[in-house]
């Protein structure tokens, strides 16, 4: 909301100063217009809320919202890489299926166009290898996959009697 107050001054005709809120002002010059309750003008900045992100998996789906506070409308990669497989979306969404294991650093920007404020935060993702499947002997001799290991029983001798 811009308050304008007007008066007369000087009591000359046509004479009239105008104050306005010094946020509005900025807003104008900056060229954004004027938003109800979109121009900061109070002690709200802009900043990234994310405060850390969840570890992904090889060949997984990876999905994750990143977030800000006072504003945000368009979100970047500023420095740094993400995982392959794995990329950020406008609206901040991290999303796709990584494919190489590691553990990557990269700083995230948001750019609020309501304000023209832009914020950065640096993030890491960590990416664990998958889980391979082993092959096992089963006790009836057949090979089988598992994902997690399996024991088989030793096999037994038994000496002959005479």
């Amino acid at each position: 909301m811009v308050r304008v107050q007007a008066s007369a001054r000087g009591g000359r005709r046509g004479a009239v100063a105008v104050r306005v809120a010094a946020c509005a002002v900025a807003a104008l010059l900056l060229g954004g217009g004027l938003f109800a309750g979109g121009w900061g003008c109070s002690s709200c900045s802009l900043s990234v809320s994310t405060r850390a992100l969840p570890d992904a998996t090889v060949g997984q789906r990876f999905s994750f919202s990143l977030s800000s506070n006072c504003g945000g409308g368009a979100w970047f990669l500023q420095t740094g890489s993400l995982p392959p497989g794995i990329g950020l979306q406008n609206d901040g969404d991290m999303i796709g299926t990584p494919t190489l294991a590691g553990f990557y650093t990269f700083t995230v920007g948001v750019f609020d166009f309501a304000s023209g404020e832009t914020a950065f935060k640096g993030l890491s993702l960590n990416v664990d290898d998958a889980a391979t499947p082993t092959p096992t002997q089963t006790p009836n001799g057949t090979e089988s996959s598992s994902p997690t290991p399996q024991t088989t029983p030793s096999p037994t001798t038994s000496t002959p009697t005479p």
